[in-house]
Formats: structure tokens, sequence, C-alpha cells
């Protein structure tokens, strides 16, 4: 696991190593059950004090991307891990009978229930869910025309509030970031996929190279994807860089920032102002990655 922490920067040790733990995470680069490094090993390799680390990994768990467990360590939470005393098919089948019978349902109303679970109803749009609106912009952006199934974006409260049989035609797509959290609001695996999130690395390797003392415009529809990128570059250059920030809700602050900076970051949706405005260099920040859009497509029916 590739983290690194700024003495330097603004942003709390804390915080930094929460966010690129977090984003690891999301994009996969740390996969389902994999085993994070002992509160000891990563204190003693970053030189900070255990503490620390321990209140990363318990925040993490908090999140609920991840598992303290005595004994085991911190590992990457499997959603879809099951247990070794796992039942076989046949029993798991005949528990679900007798419950559903001790709940009342007549045994053709169960049999119509194995069916509808055997052929679910087919896909006729995709549902992406983040917890934070302003993201969702982007991932409508980055989907566009890309997928063959309208998009529709909610929060895990407004998809929580959605009726089941609303859901029925939709095919609910998360980070795994947000995975357990959106199986839980669904309460139907069938209907959620996984998508990764981008590390911005291209974007993170442009500012590492930027000398000492030049300016950084961050530009994003995403008051959240700002917050985001600033905490990372500020982790990662502390105050060697000037950092500034706009929206293209604000046209004046906009031109403003774009004139000072000697390097431009964008969102997807910004990207077509800001190269209207300047011929400097200019990076795009994408959530969905082309490798993340292509496994995304391959979990929806063809």
């Amino acid at each position: 696991m590739k983290v690194a922490i700024n003495r330097d920067s603004q942003v709390p040790i804390h915080d930094q190593l929460v966010q690129q733990i977090a984003l690891h995470i999301a994009a996969g680069v740390l996969r389902p059950g994999e085993r994070l490094p002992s509160i000891r090993d990563l204190a003693r390799r970053l030189d900070v004090h255990p503490n620390t680390v321990s209140a990363v990994y318990k925040a993490l768990e908090g999140y609920g991307v991840v598992t303290v467990r005595q004994g085991s360590g911190v590992r990457v939470l499997e959603p879809e891990s099951r247990s070794a005393e796992a039942p076989s098919l046949v029993t798991a089948a005949e528990r679900f009978v007798a419950d559903a019978r001790a709940a009342g349902h007549p045994d053709g109303e169960i049999a119509r229930a194995f069916e509808g679970a055997l052929r679910p109803d087919p896909i006729d749009r995709v549902i992406v869910v983040d917890p934070h609106p302003d993201f969702h912009p982007l991932y409508l952006h980055e989907l566009g025309d890309r997928l063959r199934l309208p998009v529709q974006c909610l929060t895990l409260q407004q998809l929580a509030a959605v009726p089941a049989r609303e859901l029925a035609g939709a095919a609910i797509a998360a980070s795994m970031y947000h995975l357990a959290a959106t199986r839980e609001a669904v309460g139907d695996e069938r209907r959620v996929v996984v998508f990764q999130v981008g590390t911005g690395e291209e974007v993170l390797a442009q500012c590492r190279a930027l000398p000492a003392g030049q300016t950084l415009a961050l530009v994003s529809v995403s008051p959240t994807m700002l917050e985001m990128a600033r905490e990372l570059v500020s982790a990662m250059r502390g105050e060697d860089l000037l950092i500034l920030e706009a929206t293209p809700a604000d046209p004046d602050q906009l031109r403003s920032v774009v004139r000072l900076a000697d390097v431009v970051a964008c969102d997807g949706p910004s990207t077509a102002t800001v190269r209207a405005l300047t011929s400097k260099p200019v990076a795009t920040m994408e959530l969905l990655p082309a490798a993340s859009m292509r496994a995304l497509e391959a979990q929806l029916p063809r």
C-alpha cells in the first residue's frame, strides 16, 4: 500500500491518510479482503505515532470500508464474502421456504418468488449512487452516451426512499467505497454492480513535476471534488505550490484563476469551458477512467 504524508501541508496527517487509503479502496488498488499494514508497521514506516494510525483505521471502519478484527488485523471489507460454514444450496432453499411459510406466504407465492429470483426483470436504466449530490453531474457527464441505458444519480437517502417496485428495472451502480451501504439500502444484491473510481494519478503526476512556486488551478462543478483534489495535492506538495480554485458557476473568478495559473486541472464538465479560456496545459480529472468504464459496461446486460 503506497501512502505518504507531507508534514508541511496544512491538511492534518490523519486526514491525509484517510483520504489516500479511502481512494485506494474506491479505485480497487486495495482489493476486498486485502490486509492493510499493521498499526505498528505503518506507524514505523511513516514515522508517526501508532495512535494516529489507529485513529485512521477506526475512521475507515466507521465508513464501512474496512474491518478491524483481533488476530486478523485490518482488511478491506468483503461485501460478497461467504462464511466457510455457509449452508448448502438445498439447505438454504429449505430454510427460505420454511421462513416464508412461517410468515404466512402460500406455496404458490413462494414459487413465484423463486422464479422471479431466477429470471429478474430486464434492466432498463442505471442508477449511480453517491452520497455527494455535487458529484452527480460528474457521473452524468462521464457516462453520457457511453452506456446504452438512461442514467440517473441518487444519494443513499434518496435511494432508500424509492419503493422496491420502482427499482425493478434498474441496475444500481456504486463505488467500492459505498457498496456496502448501497446494498443495504437496496436490499437486493442482484441489482447492484460495482465500479472503481480513478485515482487521479495522471493529474497528480503532473503536479509532482511542477517546479516549486508555480500555481495550480483546480476547476470543478463539484465543491467536494475541489476539496478532495486540494487535499491530495496539498498532502503531496505542501506549501511549495500555490493552489487556486474556481467553479464555472462564477465566470469572473474562473477567468481570473485560469489567467494566474501555470497549469489547470479540471473535471469533465468544465474542460471545454477552460480550454476556451486558455492555451495553458489543462489536465482532466476523471471519476471513471476508461478501464472502469469498460468494467461497468461489462456488468450490464447486452
